[in-house]
């Protein structure tokens, strides 16, 4: 259960994949999980397109200085 905390998983999410585990649905668990991870990397995607934005900013910033 902590892993499922520590990995971002909220308390609903994480009893559901818990009572899928209890019924020996591993297959269900499993879905949800990978739900799960392509939430979290849709997060990732969108936060380094903003990196990627403020180091294109900064590199224009850097040229026009020169």
């Amino acid at each position: 259960m902590q892993c499922l905390y520590d990995s971002g998983c909220d308390e609903a999410t994480s009893r559901q994949i818990m009572e899928k585990l209890q019924s020996e649905d591993q297959r269900g668990a499993l879905k949800i999980l990978a739900c799960h991870r392509k939430e979290l990397m849709d997060n990732v995607h969108e936060k380094q397109k903003c990196v990627d934005c403020l180091d294109y900013l900064a590199w224009q910033m850097k040229k026009c200085d020169q």
